[in-house]
């Protein structure tokens, strides 16, 4: 007997067509929603990838049977629509910053526990198969320091991006992933000071370019910096520790660099393999129903977005 396939909803238009995308070619998943604020673009995208079109999506979670559903909103748009989700207990993949208040995250993560609903954040580079190499490295190493860096030739072309109150800045709403990995490698960031300029885009409600100074708990020190007014498209770190100098680049594409005793080795990774492997944890925890793998996912988030506000 063929098993039921997983309802899925996707709210938002924008990042959430990287899923469809990966997901299309799972077995045992159905879109059966899809949500955007402009109908034009949400029958477009179920054209291509099957589903209803909404441009409301509490009539969407209304009318249709939905088992779980990808959340990719603006950093601002997070909390009634995940609460309206939980209502109906269905389970939540959430693309990153999680939210922009420390208050509307926790009251989701609370409400979640309470419906046993599962809550999945989306730090993609968590499920690179190099990142989860690199960090089996860092713990036999000794970390003298690391500068992260996340830079881009231009600002996003997005009224919510380029405001202060709708996306927390480059820091909150892009480099978080840096700071995500940050954490990963070397534990909580336990004293920090963030410094921001106005270079290139003067007349912007966010900084185009910031520095972080930072000490973990575990008592290494680092930096990161930010900038959209750069010449070059980058992201990633430079680790240095007792015996190795090594590169990770996340973007473009994910690659790492070890220097060690005169010799260099690369390795390179498919980007697209960390949107498959997350939404293969995600999606089996709906499946098995059972949130083993992903219990933390969430609070992780939070704990992230805390570091970047």
């Amino acid at each position: 007997m063929e098993k039921k396939a997983i309802r899925l909803a996707f709210l938002g238009c924008g990042y959430n067509l990287q899923h469809m995308n990966v997901i299309k070619d799972f077995s045992g998943v159905k879109i059966v929603g899809v949500y955007s604020r402009d109908i034009k673009n949400a029958k477009a995208v179920t054209e291509k990838f099957g589903g209803n079109a909404y441009d409301d999506y509490k009539k969407m979670l209304e009318v249709e049977k939905i088992d779980a559903a990808y959340v990719c909103f603006p950093p601002h748009a997070h909390g009634l629509v995940e609460t309206e989700c939980i209502k109906r207990k269905i389970h939540l993949f959430i693309e990153k910053p999680v939210a922009l208040d420390m208050l509307i995250a926790e009251d989701i993560m609370k409400k979640a526990e309470e419906k046993n609903v599962f809550l999945f954040a989306a730090y993609k580079f968590r499920y690179s198969l190099l990142v989860q190499k690199l960090r089996t490295i860092l713990k036999k190493e000794q970390t003298s320091f690391f500068d992260g860096y996340f830079n881009m030739p231009e600002v996003v072309k997005k009224e919510w991006w380029q405001r202060k109150d709708m996306s927390g800045g480059q820091i909150v709403e892009q480099a978080t992933h840096i700071v995500d990995l940050i954490r990963l490698f070397f534990g909580e960031i336990q004293d920090k000071n963030i410094v921001t300029a106005k270079i290139r885009y003067k007349e912007l409600d966010i900084p185009d370019s910031s520095a972080m100074l930072l000490k973990t708990d575990s008592g290494v020190i680092g930096c990161m910096h930010t900038s959209f007014a750069t010449p070059v498209l980058e992201a990633g770190f430079k680790i240095i520790t007792g015996t190795k100098e090594i590169s990770l680049l996340v973007c473009p594409g994910i690659k790492l660099i070890i220097k060690e005793k005169g010799k260099e080795f690369i390795l390179q990774e498919d980007e697209n393999l960390c949107l498959i492997n997350e939404s293969k944890v995600f999606l089996d925890a709906v499946k098995m129903k059972n949130n083993v793998r992903i219990k933390d996912s969430y609070k992780e988030a939070i704990l992230t977005l805390k570091a970047t506000l």
